[in-house]
Parts: structure tokens; C-alpha cells; sequence
């Protein structure tokens, strides 16, 4: 009946019955939120995000559809799962969020974070482009203060301090006059 209400024309109809379906364990055989996955309506795009992030087998292209959703909260639920769990198909989509400077600051934070949980090979590099910049012709440093450089550097710090680029960056964190940037990138243990 909740997968029949969903031919309705009407977007609070095609939501609720989206978030109906989200409370049962186990959704029709037959059933897949991909169609709505695309709907023209964020907040039923949204419901379909939700219920194909918690129940749908194919959480990949839920979470890959999320992160190209034009919708900013639709692409924080995305972030949300892949902080979670970030499968190596959705790793470069993190990437460009991250990077991506007109995106708004919470969500290139969570990006970066989920970035930092997925433990990707491609993480540390994109880490290092937030963190690590070109200052003058041949002379790189740390990037202006921003959430973003926190995170990276709070990322970098927590994973790839080993690193020989990594614990480059770290150094000159712990050498900033600013007491915020040096205690994000202190060494773990308390040793400078």
C-alpha cells in the first residue's frame, strides 16, 4: 500500500509514505528508492536519501547521488554516512567537496572528516593541498587559519603523522603563533 501511496503526485505524499517505509525492517523485494532518488522535490529526495542510506543494499549510489545533490542538506546526509562508512567509490567525491571552495564551510569540514576516516590513499595528498600551500614563487606553507585547515590538520595529525610530508606540515603547525593551529597539530603523546 506505502509503495502504491508513492505513485501520488503530490511531494508530501511521495515523502511521507518514503519515511513510512523507512520504519520497517523489511522493504518489498520489488522496492528500490532509486526513482526518487532523483525527484524533482528536495525534501523527497531527502526521505529516499535516508531511507536508501539505513535499508538499501546499493548504499553506494545512495551516497554517490547524496554527494551530487544540490541540495546542502541533502549532501550532508551523504557526508553523515561516508564519515561512517566511505566506500572507495565515493572517496573522490569527498575529495571535491573538500576542496571545493564555494561550498559552504560545515560541509567542507564534514567532507574533510569523512575524508580522514576513510583512510584512502588519495586522503593524505588532498589533506596536505588544504593545509600545505604555495606562499611566495618556490616556498610553500601553512594555509591561512580557517575550519578547514583545523580539520585537515587535526586529520593529518590523527592518521599520517608518521608521514614524512605529513609531519613536515605538523612541524610548522607547532611553530604557528597561533595557539589554536599548535594545539590541533601537537604531537600525540605531548612530545613536540
Amino acid at each position: 500500500m506505502l509503495v502504491d501511496g508513492l505513485e501520488d503526485e503530490r511531494w508530501h505524499a511521495r515523502r511521507n509514505m518514503l519515511t513510512l517505509l523507512s520504519h520497517f525492517e523489511d522493504l518489498p523485494e520489488d522496492f528500490t528508492p532509486a526513482p526518487y532518488l532523483v525527484d524533482s522535490d528536495p525534501r523527497v529526495r531527502r526521505a529516499a536519501m535516508k531511507l536508501g542510506l539505513a535499508a538499501w543494499s546499493e548504499v553506494e549510489t545512495v551516497m554517490v547521488a547524496a554527494l551530487e545533490d544540490s541540495d546542502p542538506q541533502i549532501v550532508e546526509l551523504g557526508i553523515e554516512a561516508a564519515k561512517q562508512k566511505c566506500p572507495p567509490l565515493v572517496v573522490s567525491y569527498i575529495e571535491t567537496i573538500a576542496l571545493d571552495e564555494k561550498a559552504a564551510s560545515p560541509i567542507r569540514v564534514g567532507a574533510i572528516q569523512a575524508l580522514a576516516s576513510s583512510g584512502a590513499p588519495s586522503a593524505l595528498p588532498t589533506l596536505m593541498k588544504l593545509s600545505w600551500v604555495r606562499k611566495f614563487f618556490l616556498i610553500k606553507g601553512l594555509a591561512d587559519k580557517s575550519s578547514e585547515l583545523m580539520a585537515a590538520l587535526a586529520a593529518i595529525n590523527e592518521r599520517w603523522g608518521e608521514d614524512h610530508a605529513a609531519a613536515r606540515v605538523l612541524r610548522a603547525a607547532r611553530k604557528s603563533k597561533d595557539p589554536q593551529i599548535k594545539a590541533v597539530a601537537k604531537a600525540k603523546g605531548g612530545t613536540e
